[in-house]
């Protein structure tokens, strides 16, 4: 029951906090954006 109870709490507790959801979005945004910078102008002669 512990063992389930922990990584359910720090899941959910990183989600619900504000800054992580921005901090999260951010990091996966540029980090997408940069792939897709990087892949068009792979892909363009």
């Amino acid at each position: 029951m512990t063992k389930t109870k922990q990584p359910r709490s720090l899941h959910l507790a990183l989600p619900d906090r504000e800054s992580g959801q921005d901090k999260n979005k951010k990091s996966h945004t540029k980090m997408c954006g940069n792939q897709r910078l990087k892949n068009g102008k792979r892909d363009r002669p």
